[in-house]
């Protein structure tokens, strides 16, 4: 029974997204009314956040307009096209991650071996046999 799924995940999906988008704006405006010195990491966390909500926000219009078409033409494209925008959800967090986190970066890249790896200090005790 989809158009049943559907009456209950709608309602969910525009109120969700309606408060990501008004919590992001909300953030987005306090931060520019502050007369501190903004950090690089408030930035990019706002970046972040407004990216995966526009990824939210594509995946909640493309729903809606599965449902409103569900006799055009159009529905194939759109039923193609969503579960890319599901995927992107996932799979955006990381790479966002990655890109604008440099010690995250860093460590995927030491991971990888594309960059060496700091040598940690280590003490060693020697011990003879003979003393």
């Amino acid at each position: 029974p989809v158009a049943k799924l559907y009456s209950i995940l709608i309602p969910f999906m525009f109120i969700t997204t309606t408060l990501c988008v008004l919590l992001n704006s909300f953030s987005v405006l306090f931060l520019r009314s502050q007369s501190i010195q903004k950090k690089k990491a408030e930035s990019n966390f706002l970046i972040i956040l407004s990216i995966t909500c526009l990824v939210q926000i594509i995946g909640t219009v493309l729903t809606i307009a599965i449902t409103l078409l569900s006799t055009s033409s159009v529905l194939g494209v759109l039923l193609m096209i969503l579960p890319y925008s599901s995927d992107g959800l996932s799979l955006v967090q990381p790479w966002l991650l990655v890109s604008f986190c440099g010690s995250i970066r860093k460590e995927i890249k030491s991971l990888f071996g594309l960059s060496p790896r700091k040598s940690e200090s280590q003490m060693f005790q020697v011990r003879s046999i003979t003393n």
